[in-house]
Parts: C-alpha cells; structure tokens; sequence
C-alpha cells in the first residue's frame, strides 16, 4: 500500500508541474531526513542489482515522495534515475527523458559529484545509446569513467569503462585495441578487488574473432558454458547473459547450428531482462539471424516465426527510443527473406541495402556480416539451380562480390580467425587468399 501510495503521489506530481517547478523546490535541510533518505537510496540501488524490482522501485517511489514534500538532495537524483528507468520500462520514453535531465540537473544543484557517475552511466546505457552516434555514447561512457574514479566511485567508474568497450565492440571498432583494453581494464578490476564479469565475458567473442585464443580455435569448447551457481545469484545470471550473447555472435560468423542452439536455450533459460542497447540490440538481432539459419538449415517452422518475433520486437523498441540499429532490422528482413525463398531478384536487393545502412552508419562490421549471410544465400540458391543457367552465372558473381567484400571488412575489422573460416569455406571462390597475422 505504501508503494502504490507513493507512485501515485509521484506520478501527479510530475503531471502537474514543470522541469522548472520541480528545479525551484528548496534544498533539504533537515539531516536526520537526509540520512534516512541516503538508507533508501542504497536500499533501493541494491535491490536493483540483486533483481529486487518491487523493492528498488519502493525506494525509488519514497525518496521522490519525500524530496517533494520535505527538499531535494543528492539522494533524489538517484531516485529520478530510478524513475527514469521505470518510465522506459513502461514505455514512457518521454518521461524517461524528462526525468533523465531533471536527474543531471539535481546533481548539479547538490553538488554531488559522486552521484554524477552512476547517474550518467544509468541513462546512457539504457536511453542515448539507442538514439545518439556511437562516438557520443562512448565519450559519455569515457566521461562517466572519469567522474567516477575521480570522485571515488571506483566500481561504478570501472564499470562505465567497460560499458564504453562494449559499446565500442557493438560498433566496429579495432578489435586489437578492444582486446588490449579489456586486458588492461581486468588489471585495473582486480587491483581495487572488484568483481566485474562483463569484461572477461565480453573478451571471449573479440579473442575468438581474432584467433587470439590461449587454445587452437575450437568452438565445441564454447559449447561446454553454462551456469556455475544459482541463477539467483544477480551476478551469475548476468554473466550467463553476457556470456550466451557472446557466443551466440560467435555462432552466426561461424555458421554452428549446435552452439547457435545451446546459445539460445541458455539465453531462454538465463530470462533475459536487461533492456540496455548492449544487451538487447544485440541479442534481438543475432537471436533472428541464428533461428532463421537454423529454419534453412533443418526447416522447423518454429525456428523462422521465432526469428519473426525478435524482428518485430527490435523495431518495436528502435521506433520507441531510436534508430541507430535499425540497419540490423534491415538486415534481419534480409535473411528472413533468404530463408523463406522469396523472388530470387529481390533479395539480394534487400541485403544491398541494409548493408549499405550499415556502412552509412559507421558500422561496417555489420556490413561485413550482411555480405557473408548474403554470400551464404548465394551459395546456397547456386546448389539448387541448373548449373548452365544464366541465374546461375549471376549468383555466382554476385556470391563472388559478397566474400571479397566481407573478407576486406573483417580484415579491417581484425577478425583474422573469420577471415581464416570464410577462405576455408569458400576457397574455390576466393582467389589469392591471404590472412594477416592477428
């Protein structure tokens, strides 16, 4: 009752006044208030991270009820961010938003410093990074890095570093400067003794990618992960997530069906909630393309509706919150498309150009990736058609012009180890092939 009374205190409260109304409330005074409202605070942000909603979302309510009522502090800032992500949840990207900014200007007003870095890392791991240039979001990450370690708040520092190297990865960038500064971040993780799985998680793609591994490139090992404890474990599950993920990507540039399937049955089993663009962008659109591959490959209808459902669901949130990935929804039609044999023209017109959006967004790792599925598609139609047609003559230039493509972006990239797989797999087509050492 206390909970639902203080929601919808709050939310009239929001209703009825303005950013400016809201900025005017006086700063509180009272200190036995204020140490109260920091117990809140610190209750509400753990119960968060141990998956406590109700919980993280009381607190969240109460500060707000008191802030309004008795004076903002720093400890509001933290609850508006709270707010702002209950609002994203509910669809509300407007408010999250509002609540973002007025968050920002909070802790500007208190001078809390060392509520700024949590604050920024919050919003723009689940709110810029679907709209802004990847660039942007990695100089948020950078400055929330800075505000951190500066301010004190090393875990949450270190942690928006690692955000900023996920990002980056997302992306395009180098992947032998990712590696390098996931390896040197680990160092720093472990001198301030803080757990932190995302970086070794995110490490196993890049290092698999490259051909950087300690043992000979084997991917029956990646099928071997699953859990190491209790999925009530806040930390085990999120580096099940992570972890899945990762090898979910591996399994759509390695064209694997079983460590495709293993990935998904774990990220089914793991029950995925986290809805920040590093997580769910990524996991929509390499959900689609592995189950639509697994449809070509062993014709289960519900593999390509599944592969259906993440589409939707990926435009769903990119025209709620922004569309800086819709070129993998382009790329997801693609090969939904491929695998359901549509006109045979039309497809390879489908996968120009989504890879042409991805090369005019600046991710031309995903262009690389739309040249290899299209590759495969190619391959693919030249087995089933008569060998001396003029359809076979096209497809056999057009599946030509895809490898060269994809070998030149991944080895852009650094992703020697896949440069390595496609010249293996398609060596018949590739001429002069040659991998540089990683």
């Amino acid at each position: 009752m206390r909970l639902l009374k203080d929601f919808v205190y709050v939310k009239r409260f929001f209703a009825r006044h303005s950013d400016a109304e809201i900025l005017a409330i006086p700063l509180l005074k009272d200190k036995r208030l204020e140490t109260i409202m920091d117990l809140w605070s610190v209750a509400s942000t753990q119960a968060y991270f141990c998956g406590a909603l109700l919980d993280f979302l009381s607190g969240c309510f109460r500060v707000l009820a008191i802030s309004f009522t008795q004076g903002l502090s720093p400890f509001c800032s933290t609850a508006m961010t709270g707010y702002s992500l209950f609002s994203d949840a509910v669809n509300d990207v407007k408010g999250a938003h509002r609540c973002s900014h007025l968050s920002r200007e909070i802790v500007d007003m208190t001078k809390a410093r060392e509520k700024a870095c949590l604050q920024l890392f919050v919003v723009t791991h689940h709110l810029y990074a679907w709209q802004d240039p990847p660039n942007q979001i990695i100089d948020l990450y950078e400055r929330a890095h800075k505000v951190g370690m500066e301010s004190g708040d090393f875990e949450n520092g270190l942690m928006s570093q690692v955000a900023g190297y996920h990002h980056a990865f997302l992306t395009g960038h180098s992947l032998a400067d990712l590696e390098m500064n996931y390896l040197s971040v680990m160092k720093q993780l472990r001198l301030y003794n803080i757990k932190c799985v995302f970086p070794e998680e995110s490490l196993v793609p890049i290092q698999y990618l490259r051909g950087t591994t300690e043992k000979d490139f084997d991917l029956t090992v990646l099928r071997e992960y699953g859990p190491a404890g209790t999925l009530e474990n806040v930390s085990e599950r999120f580096r099940l997530i992570y972890g899945y993920i990762g090898r979910l990507q591996l399994a759509v540039y390695f064209n694997d069906d079983d460590l495709a399937l293993r990935s998904l049955q774990g990220l089914d089993h793991a029950s995925d909630s986290d809805a920040s663009y590093g997580s769910a962008s990524v996991r929509l659109c390499f959900s689609s393309l592995a189950y639509a591959t697994l449809y070509r490959n062993r014709r289960k209808l519900s593999c390509l509706n599944k592969s259906k459902r993440c589409l939707r669901q990926l435009k769903r949130i990119c025209r709620r919150k922004g569309t800086v990935c819709w070129h993998r929804c382009m790329l997801m039609e693609a090969q939904i498309e491929a695998v359901e044999g549509r006109i045979l023209t039309s497809i390879p017109v489908a996968f120009d150009r989504a890879i042409e959006a991805a090369s005019r967004n600046g991710h031309h790792h995903d262009a690389a990736l739309g040249s290899q599925l299209a590759a495969e598609y190619c391959s693919s139609v030249i087995q089933h058609i008569d060998k001396d047609s003029i359809h076979c003559t096209d497809m056999d230039t057009l599946l030509r012009r895809y490898l060269q493509q994809a070998r030149d972006l991944y080895k852009s990239w650094g992703a020697f180890a896949l440069v390595s797989y496609l010249e293996d797999r398609y060596r018949s087509f590739l001429i002069d092939a040659r991998v540089l050492d990683p």
